[in-house]
């Protein structure tokens, strides 16, 4: 789903999810996710543990790609 804001290419997200709760840090991730174009890519800090349950990414490197895998 779109922002208020639009679609993005890319999101970095350098430390907050790592302050959240498991759960918080899901549904941040899945909103911060939903807010990708297809293809987009999702940057989180090389100590952010990969979330459980992010819907529509895959994960490489730390980066989460929007939609299907190429």
């Amino acid at each position: 789903a779109a922002t208020p804001l639009g679609r993005f290419d890319m999101v970095m997200c350098r430390s907050a999810l790592n302050r959240m709760t498991s759960e918080a840090n899901t549904a941040a991730a899945n909103r911060l996710a939903g807010a990708l174009n297809p293809g987009g890519l999702l940057v989180l800090a090389r100590e952010s543990i990969a979330p459980d349950g992010v819907e529509g990414v895959r994960s490489d490197l730390g980066a989460f790609t929007a939609g299907a895998a190429p």
